[in-house]
């Protein structure tokens, strides 16, 4: 296993979508064993040597909507009135 943890999109045609890769902790490997905290914003990500606490969303990255709809996260949208 790699130190990154993928996000990943499901489409509802069993199709999948790796949309950010992370580093989570260099030179060791992630444990396939993760949980989502109680209220769904934080997903629990461990290796051999640690565990993160990861936020599942982190839409303020994104400056634009081509940038945020092209890289088809779907936490996240785009609002035009807002431009954010």
């Amino acid at each position: 296993m790699k130190a990154l943890a993928p996000s990943v999109l499901l489409d509802r045609s069993n199709d999948a979508y790796e949309y950010e890769e992370m580093v989570i902790d260099r030179g060791n490997a992630i444990m396939a064993d993760m949980q989502m905290d109680i209220s769904g914003d934080y997903l629990y990500v461990m290796s051999s040597t640690q565990i993160h606490k990861v936020k599942v969303e982190n839409c303020t990255r994104y400056n634009n909507c081509s940038s945020c709809i092209g890289v088809r996260d779907p936490y996240c949208g785009w609002c035009s009135l807002e431009r954010r």
